[in-house]
């Protein structure tokens, strides 16, 4: 029941800020200390502190169940569990798991300073790994970003992303499941060119790789594409298009000596394109009686011809080509 889900997830993001804040409010502590002592210059932060109305002696406050608590993965879950909330219930779920990657990525920030200060490291009672985002959380908020009817989506994964590629210390760069959830984002709108756009730059990047899923939420969004679209607004050459990646897909496969399992095709890589087929022939009956037949003639012709072509090498590589 996802109205269930929805409430446990969001119970559960409560008491998560409470542990995130308890981890603030200890450092706000410490640097506090710091400041009446030297004229050391706090790290920029997050006004969290100041719209909850913090006050010093709260900052002090250090409940200890929280010193047991791995913090990082609690805000995997919380944020996986938005990831897996209905985006038609859980309108704000990106929101909500952004705004948990923000302050942990903050209060990982304030805490390394920390251990750049040795005389100062035992003042708090968690060190930087409990704190630093792992590439898990930064996926979760990404895949919250690919299921979201917000219209301001697309440009704040965009964002998130190119903060991503551009780190070069603590936080996390993008891997493979990354770039995943932004190919999703662009089938779940239909937005074939920039699928397409966004696969080509991962063939062509020397620091992520496509794998079988890659190729087949590309081929989705043609399907969706194609299904979506009114009959005089539809390209009947997007199922080719999409036969067309999975060529380039079982070619990769047939290169790595069919050793590589990520790109291994799988059952519903073929099935994509089997179901393309049916409902092109489906909807051309639809929009003109006499395209039915002509369809399959096609198909037929083009099996036809691929299975007597002797210079094929794998049966996707023609197309590929």
């Amino acid at each position: 029941d996802q109205e269930q889900i929805f409430k446990v997830v969001s119970l559960a993001n409560d008491l998560l800020a409470k542990v995130l804040m308890i981890r603030k409010n200890e450092l706000d502590g410490v640097f506090d200390e710091l400041k009446s002592d030297t004229s050391f210059d706090e790290p920029g932060s997050h006004d969290i502190a100041q719209r909850n109305n913090v006050t010093p002696k709260q900052r002090n406050t250090i409940r200890p169940q929280a010193r047991h608590l791995n913090t990082e993965i609690l805000c995997q879950t919380v944020a996986l569990g938005w990831a897996r909330s209905d985006p038609k219930i859980a309108a704000d779920a990106a929101h909500y798991a952004r705004s948990i990657l923000e302050l942990l990525e903050d209060i990982c920030t304030r805490r390394e300073q920390l251990d750049n200060m040795s005389t100062r490291r035992k003042k708090v009672s968690f060190d930087s790994n409990d704190v630093t985002p792992s590439i898990m959380l930064y996926n979760h908020v990404l895949s919250c970003y690919s299921r979201s009817l917000d219209p301001d989506a697309e440009t704040r994964a965009k964002m998130l992303l190119e903060r991503m590629i551009e780190s070069r210390g603590t936080f996390s760069r993008p891997d493979t499941f990354s770039y995943n959830n932004m190919l999703n984002l662009y089938a779940n709108k239909g937005d074939v060119s920039a699928a397409e756009a966004l696969l080509k730059q991962m063939e062509q990047s020397n620091d992520v790789s496509c794998d079988v899923y890659s190729y087949s939420i590309a081929m989705n969004a043609f399907q969706k594409r194609f299904t979506t679209s009114g009959p005089h607004n539809r390209n009947m050459e997007d199922t080719e298009r999409a036969e067309e990646l999975l060529s380039r897909l079982v070619v990769k496969y047939e290169k790595s000596g069919l050793r590589d399992g990520k790109l291994r095709p799988t059952n519903v890589t073929f099935g994509t394109i089997i179901s393309m087929y049916a409902q092109a022939d489906r909807v051309m009956k639809i929009d003109n009686r006499d395209y039915g037949n002509r369809t399959r003639r096609w198909k037929a012709n083009k099996i036809a011809m691929n299975v007597h072509d002797k210079t094929n090498v794998g049966w996707g590589a023609t197309n590929a080509e």
